[in-house]
């Protein structure tokens, strides 16, 4: 069974975790700059946020590559070429 779709959007989510890491580092910049954060912690809360949904996401994506999970992965398969509509079923 071809599960690109699933490592496709793991990688997605991974990305996020790369901007959310990126914020981090911008604010603890713009710290040892003397500059105001205010703006840049809303964006970190933002993302914080969204990484949450995005770590349940994961484990559900990761629970599909486990064996026994074939519904799962038949689910799945219907829907690889819609992202979207993926991560619908998933919440």
């Amino acid at each position: 069974m071809d599960k690109t779709f699933v490592y496709d959007a793991l990688r997605q989510i991974e990305r996020g975790e790369r901007r959310l890491a990126e914020q981090e580092r911008a604010i603890l910049q713009l710290k040892r700059e003397g500059k105001d954060t205010a703006t840049a912690e809303i964006e970190l809360d933002t993302l914080r946020r969204a990484q949450r949904v995005l770590d349940q996401d994961r484990q559900r994506l990761l629970s599909l590559l486990q064996p026994g999970t074939g519904d799962g992965i038949r689910r799945l398969c219907a829907l690889e070429h819609d992202p979207e509509k993926c991560v619908a079923v998933f919440r």
